[in-house]
């Protein structure tokens, strides 16, 4: 070396020469301190033995140039791996954020339906509650007043004297049969409502009588 002559060694990134398996250096051809140039050369001048010693070290540029390449080739490659994970993160993100608020929006639909549900179904039982107040009141308060005339005649002294008094009982009966049966009977379309709502009642047809079936009713309701 002395400062003048540099010798470059030839070896692998092992400490072997290429092709070579011992792990001795292969000299080249002396080159001189100005013919080295770079930007990869590193120069350090120590004294040692009254001397000056320049110390040289040369990366070899092709194989810098094969690193270089293998370097961006694989930064290259890691950079599109991380945006792929990155961008499947976000997909995947999104698309448990859009199912979670479509399980929401469900849910709630599903309360509200169920408190409208609720709020009908307690509406429907007032309504058929007042109804059934109303329809049963009034034949059974008619029921009352009949059976009240028909104690007072029975227990007279004596009791149903006269014919208009045994007149008055057997009206009075009458209401109070016809009350009766317009009570049961409503009771008995109220339990075929129920049934036919819950898919329980078997319908039979039948021949029926205009006048007993149907005209009687009507007018045992018009009476009371």
């Amino acid at each position: 070396l002395g400062g003048v002559h540099v010798t470059k060694c030839l070896t692998d990134t092992h400490g072997h020469a290429p092709g070579d398996d011992t792990p001795d250096k292969i000299t080249a051809d002396p080159i001189a301190l100005v013919n080295i140039t770079g930007h990869h050369v590193y120069k350090e001048t120590i004294a040692a033995m009254s001397r000056e010693w320049t110390i040289v070290v040369v990366q070899d540029s092709k194989r810098l140039t094969s690193q270089h390449w293998f370097i961006i080739f694989g930064g290259t490659v890691i950079f599109l791996a991380c945006a792929c994970l990155a961008l499947w993160i976000h997909t995947d993100a999104r698309k448990a954020a859009k199912i979670n608020k479509l399980k929401q929006d469900a849910e709630q639909e599903r309360a509200q339906l169920m408190v409208a549900s609720a709020n009908q179904q307690a509406r429907a039982e007032r309504e058929l509650n007042d109804y059934v107040a109303h329809e049963v009141r009034n034949p059974l308060a008619a029921a009352i007043s009949a059976h009240a005339f028909v104690k007072t005649e029975v227990h007279a002294e004596p009791p149903m004297a006269t014919s208009e008094s045994k007149q008055s009982v057997r009206e009075d009966m009458s209401i109070i049969g016809n009350s009766l049966h317009f009570i049961n009977d409503l009771l008995r379309s109220m339990l075929d409502t129920s049934r036919a709502s819950s898919n329980e009642m078997v319908i039979e047809t039948k021949p029926t009588e205009l006048a007993s079936d149907v005209l009687d009713p009507i007018h045992s309701m018009l009476y009371l």
